[in-house]
């Protein structure tokens, strides 16, 4: 077993949650103290006095960011958009879905044109460095998400592990939970 020879035999065995190498700590008591989590990812690109303060905008933007596909689709977000031009044209007039770092994904394309939501439907695209600025992809996409009002996840999951339909986006996003537009 390779995890029961790097516990026994390692000077150091990295783990990327505590859950996983507590669990590890667990099934190889040999690890000992030798045992480390490494959080995968990136510093902060701002200082705690330096980041960006969140500031409510005249729209109630919910941001996608990252790539999507017929397998990562908003679909769900694009019928709920729907669904709120139907049900709180008021809610639905503030509302805008922003999309960051590719394009809309087939499915959900077809369905906003024939929903007639696309105009509530923002494409950005890839953010690349700004030379201008000097501000990285990176940071620029920090900021944006942190400009955002709520971030949309095109791999959404009910509690019970079920992909969220468009029904139930629709119900998530009703009109109390934009109330305070």
């Amino acid at each position: 077993d390779v995890e029961r020879q790097i516990c026994h035999d390692a000077d150091i065995a990295i783990w990327f949650t505590d859950q996983a190498m507590l669990s590890a700590k667990q099934r190889h008591p040999m690890l000992g103290d030798r045992g480390r989590v490494m959080l995968p990812g990136v510093d902060n690109p701002f200082a705690d006095t330096d980041w960006p303060t969140y500031r409510k905008g005249p729209k109630f933007i919910l941001g996608h960011f990252g790539s999507l596909s017929h397998s990562r689709s908003l679909t769900p977000f694009i019928q709920a958009l729907a669904h709120l031009s139907q049900k709180s044209p008021d809610v639905y007039r503030d509302l805008e879905l922003h999309i960051y770092g590719g394009q809309l994904d087939e499915a959900a394309e077809k369905a906003a044109h024939q929903l007639g939501v696309m105009d509530h439907v923002i494409r950005w695209g890839r953010i690349e460095h700004d030379p201008k600025t000097g501000m990285s992809g990176r940071d620029q996409v920090l900021l944006r998400m942190r400009n955002c009002d709520a971030l949309a996840d095109s791999r959404a999951r009910s509690p019970d592990g079920q992909a969220i339909t468009g029904a139930a986006c629709a119900a998530l996003t009703g009109a109390s939970a934009f109330s305070s537009i």
